[in-house]
């Protein structure tokens, strides 16, 4: 019989008067879950593997303990450990009233690996065993129809992904991000600019030296695609790998399931399945084409999109670097996390990287040019901006550069040339 007790008193160090939260990067999507805690409903928290989902739930209950919630009525349980994940759920229940008496916020750590947890959890909240529940989860399955029908209307989901430049920055000792400074300080905001396109923005390889980071990344990917991919669907272990080595060589480009299937002679329809299983697992995400058209969207290829362009660079097949494509990947990446519903255009000639719409409906277009002084390069963004925007109605656009500012208008068009490391600090 497993020692629950013993497990949860490892797993709750703040039952221990005196425990203090280690220094962490602070993750910008705490202010938002705590201010979600107004809501009773479950909250979800998702994202890859090792992208710092813990660390995150240790912040929300060192705000809990600093709002003056006393430790015992505070509880985490990490189902990666083996005591809790083999223990029946409805003993679960039991085991945490009784060790637990005056427990009133849960926390379920990677409780995907829970057969039947939803309907579990389902219980809790309806018969309010407690007051806050959260959820952890390294598989957009948290969200699969079945568990969005057990849980509809009673949960709140927020994505984690990989540090944002601001976080990685933070991790660095910055703290003036004054705009005046951070303009002053442009030589050195692209020295680690460069640096975080390399590195990337995962929490354990960050600040590390090359050979150690390559070995993180490298066990990493491995436990993404055996442990949240192969140990829960009937996949080929080879040609999984060979599927994620080949998208995360050829990211932020158009993927064409046919020619890409008979290239690595896999048949369209298990290459379409185990795309889906990559992103599921966070390692990959789609774009569509922008068209008021579905039908045109749904049928037009997607571009991929990677998790990390650290993980990236250490997995995939060696290529020349291309800053223009890490750089565009960060952009994609960081209008994920302003929770922008991201798209592409093209028209047969001319190409926007981002077509960003916000919530409001609002349309946005986006370029990324590294250096637009190669004037065909500049010239070929600025035509694209110019074209999609008649086309779409939209009267601006920005090209995000390296470090050259401007406002032009073009043929009715105002273009904005913005600094990429500024926009990625929301300046």
């Amino acid at each position: 019989m497993p020692d629950l007790y013993q497990s949860l008193r490892v797993w709750n160090p703040w039952w221990v008067k005196g425990w203090v939260l280690p220094k962490f990067v602070q993750r910008s999507e705490l202010r938002v879950v705590i201010q979600a805690q107004a809501s009773p409903h479950v909250k979800d928290i998702i994202g890859p593997r090792r992208v710092g989902k813990t660390t995150l739930i240790y912040q929300i209950i060192a705000d809990l303990l600093a709002r003056n919630i006393p430790p015992e009525k505070i509880v985490f349980l990490n189902f990666d450990d083996i005591n809790f994940n083999t223990i029946p759920l409805e003993d679960l229940t039991q085991t945490i009233i009784r060790n637990c008496p005056h427990a009133e916020y849960l926390f379920l750590d990677e409780i995907q690996e829970k057969i039947g947890w939803e309907r579990w959890v389902r219980g809790l909240y309806d018969t309010k065993q407690f007051r806050q529940i959260f959820v952890t989860g390294s598989s957009a399955s948290l969200l699969s129809e079945d568990i969005g029908q057990v849980l509809t209307g009673r949960h709140l989901t927020f994505t984690l992904l990989p540090f944002s430049f601001r976080e990685y920055l933070q991790f660095h000792q910055w703290q003036d991000f004054d705009p005046n400074y951070l303009t002053r300080e442009m030589a050195r905001l692209l020295h680690f600019f460069d640096q975080y396109l390399e590195q990337g923005g995962f929490p354990e390889i960050v600040g590390q030296d090359d050979a150690i980071a390559h070995s993180i990344a490298i066990a990493l990917f491995g436990d993404i695609l055996a442990r949240d991919i192969a140990s829960r669907h009937s996949v080929e272990g080879p040609k999984l790998k060979t599927l994620a080595h080949y998208v995360m060589t050829n990211f932020a480009r158009e993927f064409s399931f046919r020619r890409i299937g008979k290239d690595l002679g896999v048949h369209v329809e298990t290459l379409e399945r185990y795309v889906g299983y990559l992103i599921e697992a966070f390692l990959i995400f789609p774009v569509s084409l922008y068209d008021y058209k579905l039908r045109v969207q749904f049928q037009q290829n997607k571009k991929m999109y990677v998790i990390d362009t650290g993980l990236r660079n250490h997995v995939a097949f060696k290529t020349a670097r291309n800053l223009g494509l890490l750089a565009e990947n960060a952009v994609f990446l960081e209008l994920k996390r302003r929770g922008i519903d991201i798209f592409y255009w093209k028209d047969g000639t001319h190409e926007v990287d981002f077509i960003a719409r916000r919530s409001t409906g609002e349309l946005e277009m986006i370029q990324v040019c590294w250096d637009p002084s190669d004037v065909k390069v500049r010239e070929r963004e600025v035509q694209g901006l110019r074209t999609a925007g008649k086309i779409l109605g939209i009267s601006s656009g920005i090209v995000l550069t390296q470090n050259y500012a401007s406002e032009e208008i073009m043929e009715g068009i105002s273009i904005h040339f913005v600094p990429l490391v500024l926009w990625m600090l929301n300046l």
